[in-house]
């Protein structure tokens, strides 16, 4: 029985040695050494960014990114923006990767300034409105808060002929 716990606690610290070792090599170290890239990001009142890295499809989070980041060169998907005031957009699609270079900045438009878009569709007497909150990149933003859906009033001349607001869906 002796025997058998002395052996346990050398493959422990055996084990303890390796994980260390492996920390060093490929842990912080590591990433620190990797060539680093410059992505500029040509928009505004972004609060949260999450990139997706190709590679190894590792997320990484910037708070308060400002006008520029340092990234590992790579290829990077955007993920999730949050911007100032609550607006939100998540990227599902895999379609629109950014490669970072070390020679050359890269640029991600993202953010602000936003646009409202209002498509109308008219079937026979029902008239449907479709809204949209787009980014600079063309990426679509949504409000958390679904207590205050956008609204919208119609008018024909200074005449208000009707209002209401838009479901979320």
């Amino acid at each position: 029985m002796r025997k058998k716990k002395e052996i346990l606690r050398l493959a422990a610290v055996v084990f303890c040695a390796l994980c260390f070792r492996a920390n060093a090599v490929f842990g912080e170290d590591a990433r620190e050494e990797a060539t680093q890239g410059e992505l500029k990001l040509e928009g505004k009142y972004i609060r949260q960014l999450t990139l997706e890295r190709r590679e190894d499809r590792n997320r990484v989070d910037f708070d308060q990114p400002g006008e520029s980041i340092k990234v590992v060169v790579g290829k990077y998907l955007l993920r999730e923006v949050q911007l100032e005031g609550g607006y939100a957009c998540r990227i599902w699609s895999d379609a629109n990767w950014v490669e970072v270079g070390e020679d050359k900045p890269a640029v991600l438009k993202v953010g602000a300034p936003l646009k409202q878009i209002v498509k109308a569709t008219r079937q026979g007497r029902v008239l449907s409105l479709d809204y949209k909150l787009l980014g600079i990149g063309g990426e679509s933003y949504a409000s958390p808060d679904r207590s205050k859906p956008p609204a919208f009033t119609a008018y024909k001349g200074d005449k208000r002929i009707a209002s209401g607001t838009f479901e979320y869906g």
